[in-house]
């Protein structure tokens, strides 16, 4: 391959992969810090309603493309003769062990009608997010840095990836207590607002760590740069610092990040599902095959996220619980964030085959 076509190697385009892996987020996160406060008073009040409404809408693919791809073809990398060990294991973990143990668990939380249980429920979602995104944050910067001829060796990998993991793990820790002390200091009902306090020199030298991989990281990254090879890929590293600082640390400066990030998240994937997609529908010429693919993500997501599970709590809602009557919108918001984030860590591997043919050879 020549050099060239090293620097022009895209999963959609340069221009439209900087702005979708991570250069919007940047763009909007500064523009709400530094104009917002400026702005029409009433577009302020009507905003976190137009920032919730996207999010939501945009997760609607999000999460269909996932179940799309993972369960087209999912017994025979399940079963496969070329299937590697460890990969079985963790396809049988998604596919199967995961969504029987939720199945089974809001099964038991609608038959004791524990608000505990969707609490804890919640409480295992906002643990395993930043997990997802950190995760999904680091493979953007391998494929993207693979793309423009950026390699990796073992030890600068497990930099990265150490640091991805380090981020996240204090800022859930810093995030966990101070939601502990809100509970205790606004006296709320035993079980609604779920989370286990942490020793005070955890949340610290979890920050210090942070910190120091950080750093570690960065001089990963920037040390070809630095020694005039001028190899850097500046979307790896803008989908690399979105995923696992922005939208793991920001949401602690402003709650209305919350309700953001999962619109971000859901645009940093969707370039990887059109890679995919677009390699294996051009192989087969089928445009008619991608059409579909688009409208049945769009539609599954809308149906399984919202219009299914509101028809049921508006017919079968049941009393005895604090989220009632969202009992069902509430269970499958959280079975769907859950399960998905496992369905991902077992789909996007250099050991699937597909993945290898569709986005890392393509």
């Amino acid at each position: 391959m020549t050099e060239a076509a090293v620097r022009t190697r895209a999963l959609i385009s340069p221009q439209a992969d900087f702005w979708l892996l991570g250069g919007a987020s940047l763009l909007s996160f500064f523009l709400y810090l530094t104009v917002l406060p400026y702005v029409d008073r009433e577009f302020r009040k009507a905003l976190p309603v137009i920032i919730i409404t996207l999010s939501f809408v945009m997760s609607y693919p999000h999460f269909a493309y996932s179940y799309l791809l993972f369960y087209r073809g999912f017994t025979g990398r399940l079963f496969g003769e070329g299937t590697e060990f460890f990969s079985r294991i963790r396809h049988a973990l998604a596919g199967i062990i995961v969504p029987a143990a939720l199945a089974a668990y809001f099964a038991v939380t609608f038959h004791e009608r524990d608000t505990s249980m969707v609490g804890w429920g919640y409480f295992v979602m906002l643990f395993t997010v930043g997990w997802h995104y950190v995760k999904q944050g680091y493979g953007v910067l391998i494929t993207l840095s693979l793309y423009k001829g950026v390699f990796y060796g073992v030890w600068e990998k497990r930099a990265l990836w150490i640091n991805a993991y380090a981020v996240w793990l204090w800022s859930w820790a810093a995030a966990n207590n101070a939601l502990a002390a809100q509970v205790v200091d606004k006296n709320y009902p035993p079980g609604l607002y779920p989370s286990i306090p942490l020793p005070d020199w955890v949340v610290t030298y979890g920050g210090v760590f942070a910190c120091i991989t950080t750093l570690a990281a960065a001089a990963v990254v920037l040390a070809p740069w630095l020694e005039g090879e001028k190899k850097i890929s500046v979307n790896a590293v803008v989908g690399y610092v979105s995923a696992i600082y922005m939208w793991v640390l920001m949401p602690r400066i402003d709650m209305m990040f919350y309700a953001i990030v999962p619109l971000f998240h859901g645009l940093q994937y969707l370039p990887f599902v059109y890679k995919f997609k677009r390699e294996e529908f051009r192989k087969m010429t089928s445009a008619r095959g991608a059409a579909a693919f688009t409208l049945l993500g769009l539609f599954a997501g809308a149906v399984l996220m919202e219009f299914f599970p509101k028809a049921l709590d508006r017919n079968f809602g049941i009393t005895g619980l604090s989220y009632e009557p969202k009992f069902y919108l509430t269970s499958f918001i959280i079975f769907i964030n859950v399960h998905h984030f496992f369905i991902d860590a077992a789909f996007w591997r250099r050991d699937n085959k597909d993945v290898q043919n569709y986005l890392f050879k393509a």
